[in-house]
């Protein structure tokens, strides 16, 4: 099992390859590109879309990004991140608090 710090350094190389508001994933000129719910979902695998919300990863993830933010992820992602480079700091913080 992937640790919450294993989980949130995968989901941040995922946006850094592409990051997206308002959907949890999208196609863009043929990449991927992820918002952060997306991507910790992508991180912690198929099973995360089946068992969303009962994964105790999940849970802890959620836990250390609004420890961070204050903020829901999705609210974070889609009404405060203003571009990806906030979202990678906010991600580099919470990794190193972890």
């Amino acid at each position: 099992m992937k640790t919450t710090k294993e989980i949130i350094q995968e989901a941040r190389a995922l946006i850094q390859a592409g990051w997206c508001q308002g959907a949890n994933h999208k196609q863009i000129a043929g990449r991927d590109h992820y918002c952060l719910r997306g991507a910790i979902l992508k991180s912690l695998g198929n099973d995360a879309f089946i068992q969303l919300g009962w994964s105790r990863n999940y849970t802890d993830v959620l836990r250390a990004l609004k420890n961070e933010t204050g903020k829901d992820i999705i609210v974070f992602n889609d009404a405060v991140a203003k571009d990806k480079r906030q979202v990678l700091r906010t991600l580099d913080r919470v990794i190193g608090n972890l």
